[in-house]
């Protein structure tokens, strides 16, 4: 299995979340996802959907072109 590589929305959300004093089930229930999904999410096994994108736009002030990988911008 190979291992995922966080991209910049996962860095910008950990930035978040320690300049904020934010745990992941605080995030989990700022943007409505499980903590599961957000421990997937923050892992960088996956990728979030536009809609959390967005979601993570509105909570945390993360953009959501942050989550894409830089070969796809």
């Amino acid at each position: 299995m190979t291992k995922a590589i966080p991209n910049k929305g996962v860095k910008k959300l950990r930035q978040f979340m320690k300049k904020n004093d934010k745990n992941q089930n605080e995030i989990s229930y700022m943007v409505d996802i499980s903590p599961e999904h957000a421990s997937r999410v923050m892992s960088g096994k996956y990728k979030p959907s536009l809609e959390l994108a967005v979601k993570f736009k509105k909570a945390c002030g993360i953009p959501p072109e942050a989550w894409l990988d830089e070969l796809e911008a």
